[in-house]
């Protein structure tokens, strides 16, 4: 198991590339280390414990909105590679630890057959490693979250990001010993089509 903490969003382009200067650039390196058997899964996890922004009138006749936060969490989303197993681990985790607002998709657009993965995006820093055809689960709480400029300590549910955190302990644990063609789902086929000239997502 490798923990890795990324550029992510605020200087992943840096150089001029998407993810150019952190993902993308550790995806291209996992794709090849996949085929040897050494890697069978990345979990990229943002915002865990995020509360809930609204965006409400500024008041005082001022105009425009501002972002106010509430007492309820921010809405997540699990975005998970199509494999039965890691989706039916993850919904055990998610209901076993009571994580409310919780969401579990394959991606954020509709599938096109045309390429493989036919999900291109999770909206975040799992992005990279999907589109190199690696099992992937991405964790992002959204949207307000990313809007507010002066984040910190005391804006985070420390209540909700013990049970997040349990939660993914949880779907962790459960992958001890399980094959990688388990885990891998649809994308054992991905890659072989890839590798047979099938088209893939741009980078």
């Amino acid at each position: 198991m490798e923990f890795v903490l990324t550029t992510a969003h605020l200087y992943q382009r840096l150089d001029g590339h998407s993810h150019g200067a952190g993902d993308e650039l550790y995806a291209r390196q996992l794709d090849k280390a996949y085929d040897h058997g050494t890697v069978k899964l990345v979990l990229a996890l943002e915002h865990l414990g995020a509360y809930q922004w609204d965006a409400v009138p500024r008041g005082g006749g001022r105009p425009g909105l501002t972002l106010r936060r509430t007492s309820r969490s921010e809405p997540s989303t699990t975005f998970v590679t199509e494999s039965p197993f890691l989706v039916s681990t993850l919904e055990r985790a998610i209901k076993r630890r009571d994580v409310e607002r919780s969401l579990l998709l394959k991606g954020t657009a509709l599938p096109d057959d045309s390429h493989v993965p036919p999900y291109c995006s999770f909206g975040g820093e799992g992005t990279p490693y999907m589109r190199h055809l690696i099992p992937t689960v991405g964790f992002i709480a959204a949207p307000w979250t990313l809007f507010s400029s002066g984040y910190g300590l005391e804006q985070i549910d420390f209540g909700l990001l013990r049970r997040q955190t349990l939660q993914f302990a949880d779907f962790l644990l459960e992958l001890r010993g399980v094959a990688q063609p388990t885990i891998a789902g649809k994308y054992t086929l991905y890659r072989k089509e890839r590798r047979a000239g099938k088209a893939v997502c741009a980078t």
